[in-house]
């Protein structure tokens, strides 16, 4: 499994070479602050949200499994309004314009 961080939440920028006596640290700095911006970037859904994602996914699944099992309307009622807010929730994942949770 790769690791990602968000560059932005990072908060840091690059440094002012006045500012420092010896101006190779901030080359230094302003070195890797440019290697950070140039890196590859990937849209990553949050771990946290996949899990309540997979969470989700798990009620909805019992919920069926007692419907298919005793065909209640209020087991049927559950199911569906599970499926409903899992399609939502993987459909605000495969769409960036949207906006999770």
């Amino acid at each position: 499994m790769s690791r990602y961080i968000d560059a932005d939440a990072l908060g840091i920028g690059k440094a002012k070479r006045e500012v420092f006596n010896d101006q190779a640290y901030a080359d230094g700095w302003n070195s890797v602050i440019d290697i950070i911006n140039a890196a590859p970037t990937v849209d990553a859904v949050p771990r946290d949200e996949l899990i309540k994602l997979a969470k989700k996914v798990i009620d909805m699944r019992e919920a069926q499994k007692r419907y298919f099992k005793g065909r209640s309307l209020n087991d049927l009622t559950e199911s569906k309004q599970l499926e409903a807010e899992v399609d939502a929730t993987v459909k605000a994942i495969l769409d960036p314009d949207l906006t999770l949770f």
